[in-house]
């Protein structure tokens, strides 16, 4: 289901990479003073481009496109809607025959039969928290009081609940599934752990390979070769096999 509430029912909707996403929000009382600008503190905590979030930045401006009329609620179904303008669907393009490790994919295409949208985690991609985010603000300014407080804050990462040593964490963590040579994860559409998986494999790899017999020049290129393609198949990483090349082989003295 993709509605909750009763009293305040809430309905998310769209696709990562379909033309928007959005909310719509039933039970909301008329009268309510409601702009555009009300949203924007909330959606600027949300925003990309910090350290540890999505590279993939949009504007992500709301659009209510009913229940506001001349700056206050009507009483009847309220609905906010973002367009989706930076998407790179192609990236996506490996989603159903690779599913990736801690994602909803293989989970949606069991539940929808395969034909659910896969671009970008389709209907079940972190741009829909967008709905919940424009939810929450609209919320407040129904029980706005001075009776009710929100605040929120990050209380662990990674294992370290110290908040001065977040950006170390998250530098760390940025470091250790940055895969060499391939550039960073997300342009791979490998998870995190997959891609450590193939980084710790690979460093392994390298590691058993300069004490066998190849030239360097053939140790470089061996490598490279078993990288990309674990990158491009990390589920098949373990059974990878190159039987035209002499690392496979038995040395002779």
């Amino acid at each position: 289901m993709n509605s909750f509430g009763s009293i305040f029912r809430v309905t998310i909707w769209g696709e990562s990479h379909g033309a928007s996403v959005g909310v719509s929000i039933d039970g909301v009382p008329a009268g309510i003073a409601l702009s555009v600008e009300d949203f924007a503190e909330d959606l600027a905590r949300r925003a990309s481009g910090r350290r540890g979030t999505t590279p993939r930045h949009e504007a992500d401006q709301p659009q209510v496109v009913s229940g506001v009329y001349e700056g206050r609620t009507t009483g009847a179904p309220l609905t906010v809607l973002f367009e989706n303008t930076n998407t790179r669907s192609g990236d996506y393009s490996n989603l159903v025959r690779q599913p990736r490790p801690s994602h909803a994919d293989l989970v949606a295409q069991r539940k929808f039969a395969g034909a659910n949208d896969p671009r970008g985690g389709g209907h079940f991609s972190g741009r829909l928290t967008l709905g919940l985010v424009a939810a929450g603000v609209v919320a407040k300014r129904v029980i706005e009081s001075n009776e009710f407080v929100f605040t929120t804050r990050i209380a662990e990462i990674g294992g370290c609940a110290d908040e001065s040593r977040f950006d170390e964490v998250i530098e760390a963590a940025d470091e250790f599934v940055r895969i060499p040579m391939c550039g960073m994860v997300e342009s791979l559409n490998v998870s995190a752990s997959a891609a450590i998986l193939i980084y710790i494999l690979s460093q392994r790899m390298r590691e058993a390979v300069d004490c066998w017999h190849l030239s360097e020049r053939e140790r470089a290129e061996l490598h490279f070769r078993w990288l990309m393609s674990s990158a491009r198949d990390p589920f098949g990483v373990l059974n990878r096999r190159f039987p035209d090349t002499p690392i496979f082989k038995t040395p002779t003295k």
